[in-house]
């Protein structure tokens, strides 16, 4: 048996490796550290040693490992641990709320070697071999063999005799036999940089809202309306590219376990590749006509804009990208240790070829198999979770009520994206460039898009308004929604965004006294909130009294917008705080409106957004309240007489007046907050919708389920 010397600053001994082990075959010679006195705990049994861990130089004859169709190097100078985990480190790997935890028994212990290496990975060439992803560039893959000592042996076995067994049983598995010849009591992890393939039928839910225009042609058209299905039904894989720690454990003699895990403080990128007749990324229409035919269903090809069917391509897949990224890393991504994505009880009593190509696939990057196999237990798979439960797509119509026909709307659309978040924006050509920059003509510039949804939402509830109170009963959807999303967020900052969902009235008090006071950033914070106003609901917004129509005031409804924002704001943060001071005072309000240009920020912000949007809605109201009145005199069709249309005019002309003006962004809860309060939805019936998730925890939530949704990953 090789001898190696492993040594330290002050000493050094001799230890054996098994002729044909893995580390044998690479000449492994030696291992020392710089550390001094790490030798001496290696003469003490493993379970007493006060040893922990090192890291060490190891040199090795052959620093190359034979992988086919690439070079993997082991790293020069400092390339390797020696760790040992006791009962007080149980878990081994953290706790995981969606894994079998693997703790450490009274007694025994885990002895664990790990290697870091090189791996030149061709651009397109894909490996014979690997290691559970697939690589697009040069990686620096992580071996590490975990082996257990029980506690009948460990107090008799040295630290010594341990380390020799733990690199006896070291090697780096690349093929479906090494990873089914894996032994009880040895656990392999590979830490990795690539992308991991699932594919599948699937489901992705649309949440499609439907918006006017706040222009001088109100329209006054109750049939034009898409009637989307809930899903979009699509064929492909979804990619996810991110740092990874791919785990084999035998659990039994019969068990294989096999996970994929993000790597702590990591996150997923996504990207979704259409199966054959979809072919979305060569630009082609059939995943076009698949998602239109799921907003508007009997939709006519002959409708879309031929010309720019590359580009509406390019963004249905960004935006799919996107918001799969977005409520993937909001599934799966809590701070503090790895968790796990991906993971599989595989029944391997007598492991047939299927169950071996579906682990050669896996580690190669293609996980879509292992989910087909009859012998396999889905423990956790964090795709097919968030495609079954969030909603994966927003789309935002902007300007659908304004047409003649859905036909005549979609004749000249543009189809753009909203980055941040992944929604899809469907507007008309003119509007599309008030929301876009030239640099960006396919992506919504998000101050400007909040400003055009808020004015869109707005001329909505009057279109919707109007017809209910000249007895016309609209059946389209007045929607109001907000969707919020940080990679990573101060946690005082993530407590602040739920004072939205306890202003609505959907979110307990209880909730946030429920959770620490303080605490570090927040990863992958999601907040999401939406209400649907029925048709007297919309008129409240207008009229304080709507059995007579009497509009609201901009005096009172600035108090109602101060009175919400203060709600939103924290209390606790010194620059809240002097804001609320100041929303709650009425003679320093009366200072700022007689004095606007000398208003100092944050004050400045605060007075623009309450003003504006009070004054917007009080100077539409009392016209509202007059074209309706106009309009109840009318018999048959309001649009054939010319008073009412003159009357509709100075309407139209009103709310775009009133809109186009607009210099504040309508950010985060406010619009949705003070709107819902005006209505009476704090809360109503129905009531509005809340969610909010950060670090893979679903805080708070009253969504109602998704439904018709399902991913199947064996089609």
């Amino acid at each position: 048996m090789p001898d190696i010397t492993i040594g330290d600053f002050t000493e050094s001994i001799e230890i054996n490796v098994a002729d044909g082990s893995f580390l044998a075959l690479r000449d492994l010679r030696s291992l020392s550290t710089a550390a001094s006195k790490v030798v001496a705990f290696f003469r003490t049994p493993v379970n007493e040693s006060g040893f922990q861990s090192a890291k060490f130089s190891s040199t090795f004859g052959k620093s190359f490992v034979p992988i086919e169709g690439t070079s993997l190097g082991i790293k020069a100078s400092v390339n390797s641990i020696v760790a040992v985990a006791r009962e007080a480190d149980s878990p081994l790997f953290g706790s995981d709320d969606f894994d079998t935890d693997v703790t450490v028994g009274k007694g025994e212990c885990w002895i664990s070697f790990e290697l870091d290496t090189l791996l030149d990975a061709k651009v397109g060439v894909p490996l014979p071999q690997g290691f559970g992803v697939s690589f697009e560039a040069s990686s620096a893959p992580t071996f590490t063999t975990f082996l257990l000592i029980p506690a009948a042996d460990a107090a008799t076995t040295t630290l010594t005799q341990a380390f020799e067994k733990a690199l006896r049983s070291f090697r780096i598995p690349v093929s479906a036999d090494d990873v089914l010849s894996l032994p009880e009591g040895v656990i392999q992890t590979n830490d990795v940089s690539g992308t991991a393939k699932f594919g599948g039928s699937w489901s992705l839910p649309l949440a499609v809202n439907q918006l006017s225009l706040a222009d001088a042609t109100l329209p006054f058209n109750a049939d034009v309306a898409l009637n989307p299905a809930l899903t979009l039904a699509v064929k492909g894989s979804v990619a996810l590219t991110s740092e990874f720690q791919v785990r084999f454990r035998r659990v039994s003699a019969d068990a294989l376990h096999l996970g994929l895990f993000r790597k702590r403080g990591s996150t997923l990128k996504a990207s979704f590749s259409a199966g054959a007749g979809l072919g979305a990324n060569l630009g082609d229409t059939d995943l076009i006509s698949a998602f239109f035919t799921a907003v508007s269903p009997g939709i006519d090809k002959g409708d879309l804009p031929a010309g720019d069917f590359a580009k509406i391509s390019q963004v249905l897949n960004d935006s799919i990208d996107r918001s799969l990224s977005v409520s993937l890393n909001a599934a799966c991504s809590a701070a503090d240790f790895d968790e796990a994505a991906v993971v599989f009880d595989i029944d391997v009593t007598a492991p047939d070829q299927a169950t071996k190509d579906a682990v050669g696939k896996a580690l190669l990057g293609d996980w879509t198999d292992l989910g087909r196999l009859k012998n396999a237990r889905r423990l956790r798979d964090v795709v097919e979770q968030t495609v079954q439960t969030k909603a994966s797509i927003n789309v935002s119509v902007l300007g659908i009520y304004n047409s003649s026909s859905v036909a005549s709307f979609l004749r000249r659309m543009k189809v753009i994206t909203e980055p941040a978040s992944g929604s899809v924006v469907i507007t008309d050509t003119l509007n599309a460039t008030r929301i876009t920059t030239a640099s960006t003509p396919l992506a919504a510039d998000r101050d400007r898009l909040l400003r055009a949804s808020w004015e869109s939402f707005l001329a909505t509830a009057v279109y919707k308004g109007l017809l209910t109170g000249i007895g016309v009963s609209p059946v389209f959807k007045s929607r109001q929604a907000y969707f919020d999303y940080h990679e990573s967020i101060a946690y005082a900052d993530a407590l602040k965004e739920l004072n939205g969902g306890q202003s609505l009235g959907v979110v307990p008090l209880s909730v946030k006294a429920g959770l620490p006071p303080v605490g570090g950033h927040v990863k992958h914070a999601r907040f999401e909130g939406s209400c649907d106003y029925s048709n007297e609901d919309v008129l409240r917004f207008f009229f304080s009294d709507i059995a007579t129509l009497k509009p609201r005031t901009a005096p009172d409804l600035k108090i109602t917008g101060r009175n919400v924002l203060a709600a939103l704001l924290n209390p606790q943060d010194s620059t809240d705080h002097k804001r609320i001071v100041a929303l709650q005072s009425d003679e320093k309000w009366q200072e700022m409106d007689k004095n606007p240009a000398i208003i100092a920020p944050p004050f400045s912000s605060d007075w623009l957004l309450i003003t504006e949007w009070a004054e917007a809605l009080a100077q539409v109201g009392p016209v509202l309240a007059k074209t309706i009145a106009v309009g109840r005199d009318v018999q048959g069709d309001p649009t054939a007489n010319p008073a009412f249309m003159k009357q509709r005019n100075a309407l139209a002309l009103a709310l775009d007046g009133a809109t186009h003006k607009t210099r504040s962004v309508f950010e985060g809860a406010f619009p949705l907050c003070v709107m819902a309060t005006l209505a009476g939805h704090t809360p109503g019936n129905p009531s509005p919708v809340f969610e909010a998730t950060w670090n893979s925890r679903t805080i708070f939530s009253n969504h109602p389920p998704a439904l018709l949704v399902a991913s199947v990953a064996g089609d």
